[in-house]
């Protein structure tokens, strides 16, 4: 298992969320939005419209982008992991809920856990 994978199931782990092992998808936290599996991209994607519904907007694209680029922001760039409980559509669950998407961000000194739910 990755280290990256480990860091976060440990720490969803200790929150009380079930561990997915190696079911971590590592996002690119330098990359710019256009660039495949950016964790910009990824996570303005998960907050700008409804998880349940993506043809309604739930943020929207511009608070969005602003929430998501706050988060990474809270973190050092040069030591940024990002990582994603979904991958192409799919996702692999670490809560009770119907529909999540998960983020773990975290650096030399923090960790950060961003779930968003449907019940």
């Amino acid at each position: 298992m990755g280290l990256h994978s480990a860091i976060a199931d440990t720490f969803v782990a200790e929150l009380g969320y079930d561990s997915i092992g190696f079911n971590w998808e590592l996002l690119d936290a330098a990359a710019g939005s256009a660039s495949s599996r950016a964790a910009i991209g990824e996570i303005t994607s998960a907050i700008a419209k409804d998880i349940s519904n993506p043809s309604k907007d739930w943020l929207g694209e511009a608070a969005g982008r602003q929430c998501a680029a706050d988060l990474l922001n809270a973190f050092d760039a040069n030591s940024l992991t990002v990582v994603s409980n979904r991958y192409d559509g799919l996702w692999n669950p670490i809560s009770g809920a119907l529909v999540e998407w998960g983020f773990v961000c975290f650096d030399d000194a923090n960790i950060a856990l961003l779930l968003i739910t449907e019940a």
